[in-house]
């Protein structure tokens, strides 16, 4: 009887360590199915807080005139140029830049001659 007892904990031992491990695999990827939900879950809020806070900037930028702009432009250059790094800051767009520069060196479709070359020529011409 000594041996059938045993044998019969040798089976009911197994029989624990199987239910055991199929309840552990179980609980494993219970565990991942949820942490992929959860990053699933916060992935949609992220993005959502997003939509939102760029629709209310949308609506606020609808309402801003120029000055407001260009206060907040000059705010930035403050901040910028207050680093103790070298820089070189234009307080324009480089459009508005090209434009200014454009109109400070017109150009011409013909190239002009200088008035020296003109005053020579009347020199040997006369």
């Amino acid at each position: 009887m000594s041996a059938e007892r045993t044998r019969r904990a040798a089976i009911i031992e197994a029989q624990g360590q199987k239910s055991a491990a199929i309840t552990i695999a179980e609980g494993a990827q219970q565990s991942v199915v949820l942490a992929a939900e959860g990053e699933r879950q916060s992935a949609i809020l992220r993005a959502e807080g997003l939509s939102t806070a760029l629709e209310k900037i949308r609506t606020v930028g609808r309402e801003l005139d120029a000055n407001t702009m260009r206060l907040q432009y000059y705010e930035t250059l403050k901040q910028v140029g207050a680093s103790p790094s070298t820089k070189l800051v234009l307080p324009m767009e480089i459009g508005a830049c090209s434009t200014a520069c454009a109109g400070w060196c017109p150009v011409t479709a013909e190239p002009t001659r200088p008035p020296c070359g003109r005053l020579n020529r009347e020199r040997h011409a006369g």
